[in-house]
């Protein structure tokens, strides 16, 4: 029986980097994000101090 459904696994990269690719539309994703967030957080702390 065999191990994997694949059947040469020396063609294959090991880690995530066969399933994410990091350019400038995921760097970009990324950074506003992190922007929602901090004006997110910022507004909590706003409100508790009110």
């Amino acid at each position: 029986m065999p191990t994997s459904l694949i059947d040469n696994e020396e063609n294959l990269s090991a880690g995530i980097d066969r399933f994410i690719v990091f350019n400038r539309y995921t760097i970009f994703l990324c950074l506003t994000y992190e922007l929602v967030i901090l004006s997110q957080v910022g507004n909590v702390i706003y409100m508790i101090f009110a």
